[in-house]
């Protein structure tokens, strides 16, 4: 059984550059059905109450995001757990998706595009789009990639149900099986990193927006250069 060195320095980074291909096609999947929602947004703005609900557009009349809750309502230990666990339950079943051709993963890729898209748009309407950036400043970036990563491992085993190779196709799908659990394993724990992020960061005024977005940005980068470059093992 590999330490966690190992798994998180070798095992890890080499299964995350063997999904490259899809993590690609993941992300040009997720630009586009982003691009779709906020020009739904944009064209029939009523899209964007259905989906926030009348609560949120209300507020955002009143130019206040509904973000602006989590720094009084909710303890900061128990928003933290609830964001981790709500970001996990999405990743898994990104990649559980793989096992029913892909089309899971597909579902989860398009449908987080097609939100962050409309929900961006409508902020835009109501002159709070950049509200909404500097909350998502600290967190998204990260966010996003793990979500498109993980369902990208979900692609991978779905390519190995359909594809044909000169292997077996058993031997195609537990290979890939394999590879894809090493994925969402060494992503879990950095969604339980963004929901401290999330539930203290994002939400406090008194964190200067150059702060959160250093924080994003800073987060990205060593998950990336963790995550492609792999130690000997």
């Amino acid at each position: 059984m590999p330490s966690l060195g190992e798994f998180f320095g070798t095992r890890f980074p080499l299964a995350f550059r063997a999904h490259v291909l899809h993590l690609v096609t993941a992300f040009a999947l997720f630009s586009t059905a982003f691009v779709f929602g906020a020009t739904l947004a944009i064209v029939q703005p009523g899209s964007g109450t259905a989906v926030l609900g009348p609560g949120a557009v209300e507020g955002m009349r009143r130019g206040h995001l509904w973000t602006e809750s989590l720094v009084s309502t909710v303890p900061p230990a128990v928003s933290s757990s609830g964001i981790a666990t709500n970001n996990m339950s999405v990743a898994m079943v990104g990649w559980a998706g793989g096992t029913a051709l892909g089309l899971g993963a597909l579902y989860v890729i398009l449908m987080n595009g097609f939100l962050l898209g409309l929900i961006l748009a409508t902020t835009l309407h109501y002159g709070l789009a950049g509200a909404l950036l500097e909350f998502v400043s600290a967190h998204g970036p990260l966010e996003i990639t793990l979500i498109l990563t993980t369902a990208a491992a979900g692609l991978g085993m779905g390519h190995a149900l359909v594809a044909a190779g000169d292997e077996p196709r058993r031997v195609l799908v537990a290979r890939a099986g394999r590879e894809a659990l090493i994925v969402l394993v060494g992503c879990l724990p950095w969604f339980l990193l963004l929901g401290l992020v999330e539930a203290l960061v994002s939400p406090a005024p008194a964190v200067p927006i150059a702060l959160k977005v250093g924080l994003g940005l800073g987060l990205e980068t060593t998950f990336l250069l963790l995550a492609w470059n792999p130690r000997r093992p």
